[in-house]
């Protein structure tokens, strides 16, 4: 039984780290089991909804870990601010590590999403609503109202997915570093909320 957890571990996590560098068209159930070792019959025995059903969950997977280091990040930092920064610059490290071949796992999903597509651009939407409500809720106790937050909140994830991709393309942190500077000024906390 053990093992069977393992195997749909390793399934999920080869889609994960494939989705970060080809997207989910560049992606396929050949490659996934190749990466992770899985003999064939293990992917429709866990996933029995194919691909679609695979890349959901290494959708799920990949929100909560974000969640995780965005939320740690703004655990250990005084503001909003101080806290995206650091979150910006771990993302960015991370990137770096992998010559820039990997992104967001999220984003490439719904980049590729087309017509017929619903439940994976679902998905995405789902991940990326998480990640701004955590944003937002974070900027409302900073004293931000509700409207702005939100709005700060969706802004913030935009540079944030916007400029993985400019890291990507450039192979370079230089525009992580100009975005991350931006995201200073425009998140710093009001002084009356200080």
């Amino acid at each position: 039984m053990a093992q069977r957890g393992k195997t749909r571990k390793q399934l999920v996590s080869s889609t994960i780290h494939l989705l970060r560098r080809h997207g989910a068209h560049g992606t396929g159930l050949q490659e996934v089991l190749s990466h992770s070792g899985s003999p064939r019959g293990s992917l429709y025995f866990h996933f029995p909804g194919g691909k679609d059903e695979l890349i959901r969950e290494a959708i799920q997977e990949s929100a909560g870990a974000v969640e995780r280091w965005l939320s740690q990040s703004l655990d250990e930092h005084a503001s909003v601010a101080e806290g995206m920064d650091h979150f910006l610059g771990r993302y960015g490290e991370y990137m770096a590590a992998t010559g820039f071949a990997e992104g967001c796992p999220v984003a490439g999903v719904a980049l590729d999403v087309g017509p017929g597509g619903e439940r994976l651009r679902s998905a995405c939407d789902w991940a990326m609503t998480g990640w701004v409500t955590i944003l937002a809720e974070r900027l409302r106790a900073e004293g931000r109202d509700p409207e702005e937050a939100e709005s700060l909140a969706l802004t913030t994830l935009s540079a944030f997915e916007g400029v993985l991709i400019l890291c990507r393309a450039r192979r370079s942190l230089e525009p992580l570093g100009a975005v991350a500077s931006q995201l200073q000024t425009l998140l710093a906390p009001r002084p009356e909320a200080v």
